[in-house]
């Protein structure tokens, strides 16, 4: 027989349009002063495909001057989504009926159609705080707490970084080490991988209520200050995952081997998901940046230029600004992704063809939709 899954990474698609803020995307930012110890930023993202997700990202945050060159900051994170996910099914030329991952329903996809479950939704809410201070004359440490929860989902970490400035301030070396420990919640208990989804009222196999994750971290960073308005970023990560690293809510379909076609037995055309439980990947990031002032109806504003690649994601954005009332005017981003190789085929045990995904190390594996 032949397993086959359909790439569908939804936080994947949002990473990359967070980042660019594509056309899609509406994006107001306020910088605002009370006083000349506080800094407060405000920000709200909002992106929507057709027929498919939508989301909505106010974000808010509170910078306190604590004096002698300390500074706590607290950002504050509610996002919201809606809309429509692919399970992980391929397309059927017969319409297609599918068990919510609660076993309390069924939702059905009609044929030569994308398997879209219309219950995805959720709603996380996260707060980050950090605390920076100087350790030496050249050296400043930031130590951060963050934590997120969700229906489904819940997250933990800690995170240090260190700056050295030299070359008179105008180098900056970044060491930087994090810790998260995650919890998964899955709607309807965590599937067992690889075992049928279970046809209504049938009840699927389970391994529990919830699976433990962990994520370490390591970035190395360089920067320098070129010139009054110019400057250049380098950065290189590492990081591991191990634990629960599938997704819950994603299926398998299995088909003939010798047709391509779904096996004829509903009860055993598709299968929960089972990935490797431990995993490492590496990032690397650099980015140039120059900005320019001009004069418009008396008031300064300012342009700035950033360029760079994530990965394999280059990207350029354009920002212009009032200095004076420190309100973005324009931005414009762009990005040219460029799609990794997604799966192999290899020999299973059976000696037939089996099609299985190539993991994506550039973004999270984990899609976190609350679902009926």
């Amino acid at each position: 027989m032949q397993l086959k899954k359909k790439p569908a990474a939804i936080r994947q698609t949002l990473a990359v349009a967070t980042a660019s803020l594509l056309g899609g995307v509406a994006q107001n930012a306020n910088a605002l002063e009370t006083s000349s110890d506080w800094e407060i930023d405000s920000a709200l993202l909002f992106y929507a495909e057709s027929d498919r997700i939508a989301l909505a990202e106010p974000v808010v945050r509170v910078r306190k001057d604590m004096g002698n060159d300390r500074f706590l900051t607290v950002k504050l994170v509610i996002d919201a989504l809606t809309g429509s996910s692919a399970n992980g099914a391929i397309p059927t030329a017969s319409p297609q009926t599918f068990t919510t991952p609660s076993g309390n329903g069924t939702y059905t996809t009609q044929a030569n159609e994308v398997p879209l479950d219309p219950g995805f939704r959720d709603t996380r809410g996260a707060v980050n705080a950090d605390w920076e201070l100087p350790l030496g004359e050249n050296l400043t440490g930031i130590f951060g707490f963050n934590f997120s929860n969700e229906f489904d989902y819940q997250s933990v970490g800690l995170s240090a970084t260190l700056n050295w400035e030299t070359s008179h301030k105008m180098t900056t070396w970044t060491l930087g080490v994090g810790f998260n420990a995650d919890t998964v919640k899955p709607v309807g208990g965590v599937p067992v991988g690889l075992t049928n989804m279970p046809v209504l009222p049938a009840i699927k196999a389970t391994e529990g209520a919830d699976h433990a994750k962990d994520v370490q971290d390591l970035v190395l960073g360089w920067s320098r200050v070129l010139s009054r308005r110019d400057l250049l970023q380098l950065s290189l990560g590492y990081g591991n995952e191990s634990g629960y690293l599938s997704d819950p809510y994603k299926i398998l379909t299995v088909v003939d081997g010798a047709t391509g076609a779904p096996v004829a037995d509903p009860a055993q055309r598709y299968r929960y998901e089972k990935r490797p439980r431990d995993r490492t990947r590496q990032s690397r990031w650099y980015v140039g940046r120059t900005s320019s002032r001009t004069t418009c109806c008396g008031s300064p504003i300012d342009t700035t230029l950033t360029t760079g690649e994530w990965i394999r994601i280059p990207s350029m954005c354009v920002i212009v600004s009032s200095w004076r009332t420190a309100t973005t005017l324009s931005r414009t981003c762009a990005t040219t992704p460029r799609v990794p190789r997604t799966s192999i085929t290899r020999a299973s045990s059976t000696g037939k063809a089996m099609t299985l995904p190539v993991p994506t190390t550039a973004w999270p594996t984990w899609s976190r939709p609350r679902w009926d």
